[in-house]
């Protein structure tokens, strides 16, 4: 269905509402977009926080402030240390779309130093790539594609000759077979995390 031809007007702004609604509850909103266009879905959400300072916004972030969590997640000035905390803190909130995509970002950077500093595929870049593909399994079991489409951009960069090693060849089949695990052990985790601050099972929400 190509929403903007084929369906009626009523329809078309009862899908884009519940995008919105969907971008909203999966963390899906884009600090570069809204700091282009205010006027973008969901960036008054956004807004309070995006002049903030470092400190405050670290302090909203404490309280398990989703909106602050996601600006210190994507602001650059901020230390690369205190963005990977923010967008583990997302996950745990139930906030998957840049959190996750972030994670990966961090993951596949960190293997692609390993594999340069050794020339080869050592143990550390498949670790990273575990848990890479963890978090893209994990997105898919909360019904958001966002960090499968930022995994494949690097598969894609790779087939395009501008990314070194080829993250789908880097695991065997055996090692493959226990990501389904590696999924779980995350999940439990992000339970427990949850049940510190109250919430409810992930699994339920």
């Amino acid at each position: 269905c190509i929403a903007n031809t084929e369906l009626a007007d009523s329809d078309f702004q009862l899908a884009q509402e519940q995008k919105r609604e969907w971008d909203l509850a999966r963390g899906d909103i884009n600090l570069t977009v809204v700091k282009a266009n205010p006027e973008a879905a969901n960036a008054e959400y956004l807004q309070p926080y995006v002049e903030l300072d470092n400190d405050d916004l670290i302090a909203h972030a404490k309280h398990d402030d989703k909106y602050a969590l996601l600006v210190l997640a994507q602001r650059p000035d901020i230390d690369a240390k205190d963005r990977e905390r923010a967008a583990k803190q997302l996950v745990i909130l139930g906030q998957t779309s840049q959190a996750l995509s972030f994670l990966i970002i961090r993951e596949i950077s960190q293997a692609q130093v390993a594999y340069q500093k050794a020339d080869a595929v050592v143990p550390e870049v498949k670790k990273h790539v575990a848990n890479i593909l963890s978090y893209v399994k994990y997105g898919l079991t909360r019904k958001d594609p966002s960090a499968l489409f930022t995994y494949l951009m690097f598969v894609q960069q790779h087939h395009e000759g501008q990314f070194a090693f080829d993250p789908e060849s880097v695991l065997s089949d055996e090692e493959l077979s226990r990501i389904d695990s590696h999924t779980q052990k995350l999940t439990d985790m992000l339970d427990s995390r949850r049940a510190k601050r109250y919430l409810p099972p992930i699994q339920d929400v």
